[in-house]
């Protein structure tokens, strides 16, 4: 805040309109518009100063500003052929710089300041990116320090420039004062923001929070994510856990991570309730997770942070075909389907196991098509699990598609999926992949199975190398006949439901038939 002398100094200017000193202190009140857009012309206020130090060894710079989008503009002080960026396009959305005081001892940057902007920052220093109509010099000061030693006296130019073509605003009164006083210590930081001073420990339910007057010390990998407040949870039961700030009142970001400000359990934007976001994430009793909030582009404001926790069947795949692609690799090469160019499918057979993987890094997924054909109209039922948020689409065998047979869905509380659909003769796309709710990154919880089956059921497979030597023969009719027996050591056949166990050609029972169907295969015949 100003003090006292600074107070009245620019009380007089208010009332005079125009440049006004008492003591150390010299302040103006033009009240002159700040236009907007880069054509428009910037906007600039000279102090002149006489009777000021002649070796300035402390200063500070005092501002009041409407705006009605702060970030719009760049404020620069301009003296003896230098330049100090007081603020470049700071405060977002907000309005205003209220009695705003720039003074290198403030423990806040202007950087992390929120509008109005009321109190005691650094100013930003540096080079200010200046686009402005009117020429400043091109040596930039880091701070008010520069200027120490050098005369105090003579023209001091306020320069302000808006860069973007609407919300215009008003320079009203600024002051200079060259015996400012220390400024009050800062408060200590709220709760929860920073790592530092340890993150705020929540349960089971919601938890309100702020995020208004919290400073930036996560490394955001998504949203420009900053002003960001930390919380720690420990798991109460093993299961899956949602974070949601659904229903804040601003553009929130959301990281969960290991470690206090961490992201390696994600990082996630917007969805699956608009600006705001809902994570999920498996975890065992006991274990922890930091969650950090902050805003997209560094905005600030409220909300309230549910924690709810939902504990689905353990995920239990059975044998069955890997995927084999590499989790991740984008753009897709190997089977995304019509989402591939060119176009590229797996395949999936009746009875078939398909073990895939998916991945959504928050803007881009990775989606898995495989190619199936009915000989005749059938009822087709799918069967399994996905570790995420799973969709699972049947369509036409044409790009681009155009017909969706069948939608089913997976969520962190309902993991399994069985689903039919009454298709006619013909080649059709079976599509799997992540929703747009939540990431899902490799290696963690990012694993699906599928089983497709058909209500004629499954032929039996030719494929009488029951031992996987690479060669059908009498070899194999005594490894089907060790197998009745109850014998498996060489038979290989494993994965495939309904020839697991032997039973050969899948009639429900391991018998001599199926000896005979393998011997018959082995001549050709397919039972």
């Amino acid at each position: 805040m100003m003090n006292s002398v600074l107070k009245a100094a620019a009380a007089l200017a208010v009332m005079a309109g125009s440049s006004v000193s008492l003591g150390q202190v010299y302040c103006s009140s033009p009240n002159i518009p700040i236009n907007p857009g880069a054509a428009d012309p910037s906007t600039m206020d000279t102090i002149n100063v006489a009777g000021g130090p002649t070796s300035i060894s402390n200063m500070a710079v005092t501002i009041n500003v409407l705006h009605t989008w702060d970030s719009d503009i760049v404020i620069v002080l301009v003296h003896n052929g230098q330049t100090l960026t007081l603020s470049r396009n700071r405060g977002g959305s907000g309005d205003n710089f209220i009695n705003t005081r720039f003074i290198d001892a403030a423990g806040t940057p202007i950087a992390s300041g929120a509008a109005p902007f009321t109190g005691d920052f650094r100013p930003d220093g540096g080079d200010p990116g200046w686009t402005g109509t009117i020429t400043i010099p091109g040596t930039f000061l880091a701070d008010f320090a520069g200027w120490n030693g050098q005369d105090g006296n003579g023209a001091w130019d306020l320069v302000i420039d808006d860069e973007v073509n609407a919300d215009g605003g008003t320079l009203q009164s600024w002051c200079i004062d060259f015996s400012p006083g220390a400024p009050p210590p800062p408060p200590p930081p709220p709760p929860g923001d920073n790592c530092a001073d340890g993150p705020i420990v929540v349960f089971d339910g919601a938890t309100p929070f702020s995020t208004v007057g919290m400073t930036t010390d996560a490394a955001w990998t998504c949203a420009i994510g900053g002003r960001d407040m930390h919380f720690l949870y420990t798991a109460t039961n093993t299961g899956t856990y949602q974070f949601s700030t659904c229903g804040s009142t601003y553009d929130s970001a959301m990281m969960l991570g290991s470690f206090c400000g961490g992201n390696d359990y994600g990082c996630l934007d917007d969805g699956p309730c608009g600006l705001q976001q809902t994570m999920s994430l498996a975890m065992t009793a006991g274990q922890q997770v930091h969650i950090t909030i902050g805003g997209y582009n560094s905005a600030v404001g409220s909300g309230t942070l549910s924690i709810t926790g939902c504990f689905p069947n353990p995920y239990s795949p059975p044998a069955g075909t890997p995927e084999n692609e590499v989790c991740g690799t984008l753009p897709d090469i190997d089977n995304g389907g019509c989402n591939s160019t060119p176009n590229v499918f797996h395949t999936i057979a009746c009875g078939e196991t398909i073990l895939g993987t998916g991945f959504f890094n928050g803007s881009t997924r990775d989606t898995d098509v495989f190619r199936f054909t009915l000989d005749a109209d059938d009822n087709v039922t799918f069967v399994g699990q996905a570790q995420f948020d799973l969709q699972l689409l049947v369509l036409n065998d044409a790009c681009p598609w155009s017909t969706q047979y069948l939608l089913a869905t997976t969520n962190a509380c309902n993991i399994d999926f069985t689903t039919s659909v009454f298709l006619p003769a013909g080649t059709y796309n079976l599509w799997m992949g992540p929703q747009f709710t939540n990431v899902v990154n490799c290696g963690l919880n990012d694993s699906y199975w599928v089983t497709m089956t058909y209500g004629a059921g499954c032929a039996a497979p030719c494929d009488p190398d029951v031992n996987c030597d690479g060669s059908a023969n009498g070899v194999d009719v005594e490894v089907q006949e060790l197998a009745v027996g109850g014998d498996f050591t060489d038979y290989c056949q494993v994965g495939i439901p309904g020839v697991d166990d032997g039973d050969f050609n899948r009639d429900g029972a391991v018998n001599g038939t199926d000896v005979e169907a393998v011997e018959n295969a082995v001549g050709g015949i397919c039972p």
